[in-house]
Formats: structure tokens, sequence, C-alpha cells
């Protein structure tokens, strides 16, 4: 349990009526945002940065989280999720994928290669080294919160979403629920909020996110049956 606990800091240390024409080099603004995560008991500081390099085209997403409390005992360094994408056409493309759980023996650390022309998917961790089959269109952990907000940003309703996941397809859908107001630590802003939930599982994950900050989430939710079980709050936005 305690392993499955540290894992799960480590990947979560992861209006409608508006329409942006987009181009591919300024989809998004590259930036630095600092979130709260709480989970039971469990506290973790998150940082993650987005960095676009105009040149090969590839944005870059890291985050890094500081775990405090109990949750520092679960772990022997600080978690890390480092994933490269590129922007084609409407759609987001993720090159590569690295998480670190920062958990005592790799637990839950994974490294994935896309490798488009062949839809393949190498995919190293501890318990596996092998090669997948993937579908155009699948996102990575990394990825997808990009690809839903280029939707977004396009006008687009969240819909349906496959992400590869542990060496395997996981189908996602999206819901719309509405707007909202938010009083957030960096001021009061409007939302939009939608719920996903994953085939086959009892959690659903809300979102709240702000249309001015390119639909970066403000607030993430993740419920079971009914409860919530993580949140994750923003704490700070500063973009470069």
């Amino acid at each position: 349990m305690r392993g499955k606990t540290a894992v799960s800091v480590a990947t979560a240390c992861l209006g409608l009526a508006s329409f942006v024409v987009l181009s591919a080099d300024t989809a998004f603004q590259s930036y630095t945002a600092e979130y709260e995560m709480k989970r039971s008991a469990l506290r973790a500081q998150l940082t993650t940065t987005l960095e676009y390099d105009r040149d090969s085209g590839v944005y870059t997403y890291y985050s890094e989280g500081e775990t405090k409390g109990l949750a520092s005992a679960l772990t022997s360094r600080r978690p890390t999720v480092h994933a490269t994408f590129v922007i084609e056409g409407d759609s987001v493309v993720p090159r590569t994928y690295d998480v670190d759980s920062g958990a005592k023996g790799d637990k839950g650390s994974e490294s994935i290669s896309f490798r488009w022309p062949d839809l393949q998917a190498d995919v190293k961790s501890a318990d596996e080294e092998a090669s997948h089959e993937i579908t155009p269109g699948m996102q990575s952990p990394g990825s997808s919160d990009f690809d839903i907000r280029l939707a977004l940003m396009k006008g687009q309703q969240p819909g349906a979403i496959a992400i590869f996941n542990k060496g395997r397809a996981e189908n996602h859908t999206l819901e719309y629920v509405g707007e909202e107001t938010l009083d957030t630590a960096i001021g009061e802003l409007r939302v939009i909020k939608y719920v996903s939930n994953r085939d086959g599982s009892s959690r659903s994950i809300e979102r709240w996110a702000a249309p001015e900050l390119d639909y970066l989430p403000v607030r993430i939710a993740q419920t079971r049956d009914g409860k919530v079980t993580y949140t994750m709050t923003l704490l700070s936005y500063e973009e470069k």
C-alpha cells in the first residue's frame, strides 16, 4: 500500500465559447506553475514547467514533486516527470515520457519512446522492456492534458482520449460540466469544469481549467465512489 501511495504522489507529480486561431509554434505559452497536492494525510508541492524549442518544434514538460511529512518517508528521492511532444495539425503528438516515482526499488518508474512511423512504443521499467503497438492519436500520461487543452483552445468540447500507460491503452471519456468562477492563489479566475473517467475504473478526475492561462488546470480533484481522494491546487503561475 505504501509503494502504491508513493507512486500516486509521483503520478500526480500530473470558455468553450472562446475560439482562438492557433499555429503550431504559438499554441502554448512557456510557463512555470506550482501546485499543492493533498492525499489523505500526505502533502506534496509540485513544480511544473513547459518549455518550447522553436528550432525543433518540440515542447518539453517537466514536473518535480517535493514530498512533505509522511510522504517524504515513502520516497528515496524527489519524484519527477519528463515528457516531450510536438503539435501536428490539430493534435498533440507525444515523443517521449519518463517518470521517476522516487519510490524505493524504482516501483512505478517508467520510460516510453514513441516510434510513430512503426506505430510502436518502446517501454522500459523495472517490470519489463518491450515494444507495444499504438494507434494514431494515442497520448502519453505526460501529453494527454495538453491534447485536451489544445482542443479547448480551438473551441472544441472534450470528448474521448486514449492514453498509453504501463504498456497498455487506457480509454478515457471526458464530459464538459460548465463554467464557474474560482478564487485562486493568483486571483479570481473564470474556469471551465470537465470530468474524465477511465473505462473500467470507479475513479473520476475533475478539472477546473482557466481559459486565460491556455486552459491550465488550476484545480484537480480525484474522486472514487463519490469521495474525494486527492486534490491539486494551483499556488503560483509565471509565464516565461
